[in-house]
């Protein structure tokens, strides 16, 4: 449209034509030169690629993370209730045990001796009771018929007084000597991980020291 308009004027108003002539080729050639440019046109963008898959109907479990820190319910520390060498280790760290399991056995030989030693005086104990039972016994019937003086009695009745109360009192030492041994075995008070473990052949204290 504007490069006709420019042609039509052209003649009018220059009665001198050749002045107009002049600068008419350079008018015509920069007003045809705007005339032809073209604007660029953008390229088409390429399709971008997606993942697909088709759509699938079933049940899900829905679930949330959360941080969070895991703590044992019972945490018990297990020592040793006699001194001893560690003779066994019968687990391994961090694995798991059951109640009553044994865990560790500590050097038994010194316990099965007193063990040995009080069962012996329990049975000499109950020998010489015996033997006293039978003359307290027979001096009673001596004494319902005043055959045995009053004092010859109370001395017999003593004797096996002494005697029965000295059974008792090697019961007592058999039953100490009884538990002293089955602590050489330390068990598991209740199931669950062993977190740590002793090393054999070391010395256990009584009562002290973590051995699991």
């Amino acid at each position: 449209m504007l490069c006709h308009a420019i042609r039509l004027l052209t003649p009018i108003g220059y009665p001198n034509g050749s002045r107009f002539l002049a600068i008419l080729p350079f008018i015509y050639i920069v007003v045809l030169s705007g005339c032809s440019r073209k604007e660029p046109q953008d390229s088409a963008p390429k399709p971008v690629e997606v993942t697909v898959s088709p759509a699938v109907i079933r049940q899900i479990v829905e679930f949330q993370d959360f941080t969070g820190r895991i703590e044992a319910v019972a945490r018990i520390d297990v020592r040793a209730q006699v001194k001893g060498y560690l003779n066994k280790v019968k687990f391994i760290e961090g694995g798991e045990v059951k109640k009553d399991d044994v865990l560790f056995e500590i050097d038994p030989r010194v316990y099965q001796a007193e063990f040995d030693r009080a069962e012996a005086s329990v049975s000499q104990a109950s020998v010489r009771m015996n033997r006293l039972k039978t003359d307290y016994e027979r001096a009673a019937e001596l004494r319902a018929t005043n055959s045995i003086a009053k004092s010859d009695f109370d001395k017999i009745a003593g004797d096996y007084s002494e005697a029965a109360a000295a059974k008792k009192l090697a019961e007592a030492n058999l039953d100490l000597a009884k538990v002293n041994l089955s602590y050489t075995k330390v068990k598991a008070p209740i199931s669950g991980t062993a977190s740590s473990c002793g090393s054999a052949g070391r010395s256990i204290r009584s009562g002290s020291g973590r051995t699991a």
